[in-house]
């Protein structure tokens, strides 16, 4: 079977070079590339490292049950690879079958009125200063402790979570290319800040996506190198310059900084949480309630609820590393994983098929917000479970997006009001008098 995968990752990699080649100019389009990249990065990233003869990181102190390093647990990454291979074949089919419509790539028109740009960098600069003062000092870990027990700290992350929301709002509805380009610096800046590489790398792609702006073969693979290097990194030089600001600990460059792994960017835990299940035995078929129940569960604030349903990636660490949960760590899990515990082999495959209806759908109207909240949730699609997605990008980021949207549409119809010309008679001096003293004059 390890002879499988080797082929199979081969021919998979020598496809994506060649298309890399045949393209002169890449450009982010589409909620289609989107998947197909994600989907090559989660699939492949592990079997690479291993034929290249990398170590493929084990999780540090988290859950070790599976070493995908050992020869033991090569029958269940080809399984793995063969369940991502079939997702993505069944989201083509999906996508493309029947023909497709015509595209419309034309961006919605919101009646809106924006804040001026200063306005949005001023708040972006706030909240970046709140978070750190009230949360600089604090590990990841103790963050998400505060989290769940301390009310004002939830209250600063809707605060931060509604100033990244007008970040978006500013760069999808705006025409102008300048301003928008000073929002995204300043968005992904409040993303490094706080700590949070999905904003700050999610910035930069709406804007690319929102301009369509073309990268040539040169550019993209000096950003990808360049974006390796540091995400890798990213931890423990994060880490080492939160002590300097916070504490006046000296900042140098690290000696040693993690070993270079492409798996280690991000896919290593989902890929290991399902090659797990599969060495644990068979699915438990749970016929998609974590769809349905879960997600209804955690739709409004768990602190209302005295017994708070945990999602999937919440129960995996509870139950498999709980003196890690409990000092607040946390895992991604794998929507491959959760599609096969609720269905078994078709799991992966009605994955595919509902993710390419989606996204056939969204790729074929015209783009407003909800393209963009798609898009993130594809980038998020394969180290998540689907309860998280859903609380995470639909009810709290999507609310915030409707609450600011109706709130610049009201800024905006007191707008159209205050600037409406007033009435001839309006105009004129005698209009407030009354109608007979007006007859008298008009008389005299």
């Amino acid at each position: 079977m390890w002879n499988l995968t080797k082929m199979l990752t081969l021919f998979v990699c020598i496809g994506a070079l060649a298309i890399l080649v045949y393209r002169r100019r890449f450009s982010l389009d589409s909620i289609k590339s989107l998947f197909y990249i994600t989907w090559f990065y989660y699939a492949f990233s592990v079997p690479i490292d291993l034929l290249l003869g990398i170590e493929v990181y084990t999780g540090g102190r988290l859950d070790r049950r599976l070493d995908l390093n050992l020869v033991t647990a090569r029958p269940y990454i080809t399984m793995v690879v063969v369940y991502y291979l079939l997702c993505a074949i069944c989201f083509w089919v999906a996508y493309n079958i029947p023909p497709l419509p015509k595209r419309d790539i034309s961006y919605k028109r919101y009646r809106v009125s924006l804040p001026s740009v200063w306005l949005v960098l001023l708040i972006s600069g706030i909240m970046g200063l709140l978070y750190m003062s009230r949360a600089g000092a604090f590990s990841r870990q103790t963050r998400s402790l505060l989290l769940d027990q301390d009310i004002s700290f939830k209250i600063l992350s809707v605060m931060l979570l509604l100033a990244r929301a007008l970040d978006l709002i500013f760069i999808v509805v705006s025409d102008d290319r300048r301003q928008a380009t000073v929002v995204m610096i300043a968005g992904t800046l409040l993303g490094v800040i706080v700590g949070d590489r999905t904003w700050a790398l999610f910035f930069p792609l709406v804007l690319l996506m929102r301009y369509n702006v073309k990268i040539n073969r040169r550019q993209l693979i000096g950003i990808a190198f360049v974006g390796f290097l540091l995400v890798v990194s990213w931890k423990t030089i994060y880490a080492r310059a939160l002590a300097f600001f916070t504490t006046g600990t000296p900042f140098y460059f690290p000696e040693s900084l993690p070993y270079l792994s492409l798996s280690r960017i991000d896919a290593t835990s989902s890929f290991r949480i399902f090659a797990t299940f599969l060495k644990m035995g068979n699915s438990p078929y749970w016929l998609g309630s974590t769809y349905v129940k879960i997600p209804l569960a955690i739709t409004w604030p768990r602190f209302l609820t005295d017994d708070p349903v945990l999602t999937l990636s919440e129960q995996y660490i509870w139950s498999f590393v709980p003196d890690a949960a409990a000092r607040g760590a946390g895992m991604g899990f794998s929507a491959l994983a959760e599609s096969w515990l609720n269905f078994g082999f078709l799991g992966p495959i009605l994955l595919g098929l509902t993710w390419g209806l989606l996204a056939r759908f969204v790729d074929h109207k015209r783009r407003g917000l909800s393209f963009f909240v798609m898009a993130i949730m594809t980038i998020r699609l394969f180290r998540s479970d689907f309860a998280s997605l859903y609380k995470n990008w639909v009810v709290l980021l999507g609310g915030s997006l409707i609450l600011l949207m109706l709130l610049l549409r009201c800024v905006a119809l007191l707008h159209r009001i205050a600037a409406r010309p007033k009435s001839s008679c309006d105009m004129q001096r005698n209009c407030d008098r009354p109608a007979d003293l007006r007859r008298v004059v008009t008389s005299t």
